[in-house]
């Protein structure tokens, strides 16, 4: 509970128009659901509309964001390779 509430205490104050929340389900397992059920009805009481990537992405201007280089890496906390922003160009 302690992550869910640091979590909804950051997000309670919005400083961009949108968030992106990634949770992968595979290493996380069943008894993560209670908490992102939690996390769910936080959002929703402070006003965000939560929706998928696609509706995301069909919403945005596309020539006003900046673009990055996507390499492949490792973060210290996950076990398998990601696919991670780099440089701007």
């Amino acid at each position: 509970e302690i992550v869910v509430e640091s979590l909804l205490i950051q997000t309670q104050t919005p400083l961009v128009a949108w968030h992106v929340f990634s949770f992968a389900a595979e290493e996380a397992g069943s008894e993560a659901l209670p908490y992102l059920e939690s996390l769910w009805q936080g959002w929703q009481a402070q006003g965000y509309r939560l929706v998928s990537l696609g509706e995301l992405v069909a919403d945005l201007d596309r020539e006003s964001l900046p673009y990055a280089e996507i390499r492949r890496g490792h973060l210290p906390e996950r076990k398998k390779t990601l696919c991670l922003q780099w440089e701007e160009f």
